[in-house]
């Protein structure tokens, strides 16, 4: 029901989108493309307002791909798949808008700031990013955790408290790294992996990738009986959702991304709780920060000028919440995230979500990622985590890492 929900808002908002573009020419049309339906939200906003300009927003799913592939170019771009080096021609250098315009004033997260640098020059702006986080159910057992945060070691020794053993069966299991490669991927980064662009190819830390792989094991055989152990827990009880196994005191923790924890209804919400997943040199952000830019070829800068120097205001991020509170829009925050502006926030964010109150992480307690290769987004999900998972798995593998992007990318032309 709640999907059904988020398809027909996105539906209005969409309608309410393209319409703004009908029966206007040159240059009071700004197009604008992204592959997020959460940003037709934003659009909205803005063309509810007098100031010159309307968007007319674009489902794209590659913006990148579809500038290099087509001819009609967009103003503007808002996606989290943008922000590497490849990308240096495709976009307009913003040194009059961040140096000398209105967003001069606006304080952003500095390495979130510095991760739109491309080329030795500012060209993108972040809009928003993501946290993971572990949730649990809300019980008498878990009231004694320890607050805002658990460390990846916490994570396991906790959760080995959990586990209970029925006769020859498992029948409670607290966590397990390879139920989630998304975890494990976030285990690599708190161990210093550090997956990152050089020369527009992949790079990392090839022994704190074999360190991370080597706790996700030890965790494995040390805590939870081992891979076979693991597996008859995961096919017995996997098929259920993890909320619904956390609610069963069947597990006791289960990885999330913030934006996907508070898409849950407020009733599910409350018999929940969370901590931020940290590692030694503190809170992971996500590589899925969503950035904006102007086009390099664009056909309305002034329009696409006008609008980004609008999103970049403190105001305008709380008007977003505030809309979006109004229209029930079930979407996280600022397109899906924490809002690129600490201001917001440490001082508002918490107001549209009690849950946060007193857990907003401090800027010097998150870990931003460095830029990451073009395509690294589909790359992560389809080759590096599914590889981790079997190594994590001790199961024999085709072909090292580096063989498998590769192969990927070759395959990808």
């Amino acid at each position: 029901m709640r999907h059904q929900i988020r398809l027909a808002l996105c539906a209005v908002l969409f309608g309410t989108v393209l319409l703004s573009g009908c029966g206007r020419q040159g240059n009071t049309t700004v197009v604008l493309w992204s592959h997020r339906v959460d940003v037709a939200a934003i659009v909205e906003l803005y063309n509810a307002q007098d100031r010159g300009f309307k968007i007319e927003m674009r489902f794209v799913p590659d913006p990148a791909a579809a500038i290099r592939d087509g001819v009609a170019l967009p103003d503007i771009i808002i996606a989290d798949s943008i922000a590497n080096q490849s990308m240096a021609d495709l976009f307009l250098p913003l040194g009059n808008i961040i140096d000398r315009g209105p967003v001069v004033r606006t304080r952003f997260y500095r390495q979130l700031l510095e991760g739109g640098r491309i080329g030795g020059r500012q060209r993108l702006l972040p809009l928003s990013f993501d946290l993971p986080a572990v949730m649990f159910r809300q019980s008498p057992e878990n009231a004694t955790l320890p607050e805002f945060t658990l460390h990846v070691d916490q994570i396991q020794s906790l959760g080995a408290e959990w586990n209970r053993t029925t006769g020859s069966r498992v029948t409670r299991m607290g966590f397990a790294p390879r139920w989630d490669p998304e975890f494990l991927y976030v285990m690599g980064m708190t161990h210093g992996t550090a997956f990152r662009e050089a020369a527009g190819a992949a790079v990392w830390n090839e022994e704190m990738l074999r360190a991370s792989i080597e706790y996700a094991r030890n965790w494995s055989d040390q805590t939870n009986g081992g891979v076979a152990t693991e597996n008859a827990f995961t096919s017995r009880y996997g098929l259920d959702p993890k909320y619904q196994l956390l609610i069963r005191d069947r597990i006791r923790f289960a990885y999330i991304s913030a934006g996907q924890l508070f898409r849950f209804t407020d009733s599910q919400r409350a018999r929940i709780n969370f901590r931020w997943i940290r590692g030694d040199a503190g809170i992971p952000v996500l590589e899925n920060t969503v950035y904006a830019g102007i086009v390099q070829n664009g056909r309305n800068r002034s329009g696409a000028q006008n609008v980004l120097e609008w999103l970049f205001q403190p105001q305008t991020h709380i008007d977003i919440l505030e809309s979006a509170r109004g229209k029930r829009i079930p979407d996280f925050g600022i397109a899906g995230g924490f809002s690129s502006i600490p201001e917001v926030n440490e001082r508002h964010l918490p107001r549209f979500y009690p849950a946060l109150l007193g857990s907003i992480p401090r800027e010097d307690a998150l870990v931003f990622p460095p830029q990451v290769p073009r395509y690294w987004h589909a790359i992560r999900r389809e080759v590096v985590q599914p590889w981790m998972k079997r190594e994590a798995s001790a199961l024999p593998q085709p072909r090292p890492l580096v063989e498998e992007i590769r192969l990927w990318l070759l395959q990808r032309g």
